[in-house]
């Protein structure tokens, strides 16, 4: 059975240390023109805020944005699992997140490429691709072409489901190998 090509960004699957699964809360610069869905994987800006990662962000990746809870112009308060590109007189944008170091994320592997069973263990970096914005979701992907010389992401195997087998498109379990909790450089 083929897998099916559905983006969705990295999502949490479990703690490393055991226990429940916690977002942590970061602030988000009003001049960041990019969008944020829920699953994209965010990194540090020197401003001490968070913003979209771009391709291989390697080690200021802070985390997976959880969505956010913004004022807008009016003084109404939002809750979403996306937060738009324009930010025109938004206040106190706080964006929700799971911690690189914290858990084990599952993804999808890009196109390009079938990873094996023989890349548990291997390191590959992602591909921020464009959010789908009628699911609300990311387009961020694990870069299946770059599978053992990527150093972003650590692949632990395969999701387990019935619907998920080795592949193209397959769902990962990975670690963010590459994140700010474990570098010592500054941002």
């Amino acid at each position: 059975m083929a897998n099916v090509d559905a983006p969705k960004g990295f999502w949490p699957i479990r703690s490393i240390a055991g226990g429940e699964i916690r977002t942590i809360s970061r602030f988000v610069s009003s001049n960041t023109g990019t969008v944020l869905y829920l699953g994209d994987l965010v990194s540090a800006e020197s401003t001490g805020n968070i913003e979209a990662a771009a391709a291989n962000d390697g080690v200021i990746v802070t985390g997976v944005f959880a969505g956010c809870k913004y004022t807008d112009a009016d003084g109404q308060i939002h809750y979403s699992d996306v937060l738009p590109a324009t930010k025109t007189n938004f206040t106190n944008m706080e964006a929700f997140m799971w911690e690189a170091n914290n858990y084990v994320f599952g993804v999808q592997a890009s196109t390009g490429a079938d990873p094996a069973v023989t890349d548990t263990w291997a390191t590959a970096n992602h591909v921020a691709g464009a959010g789908d914005s009628v699911r609300k979701l990311s387009g961020h992907e694990l870069d299946s072409t770059d599978i053992g010389s990527g150093l972003q992401l650590r692949i632990l195997g395969k999701v387990d489901r019935p619907d998920n087998a080795w592949g193209t498109h397959v769902d990962l379990e990975v670690l963010i190998n590459e994140n700010i909790y474990k570098d010592t450089a500054s941002v």
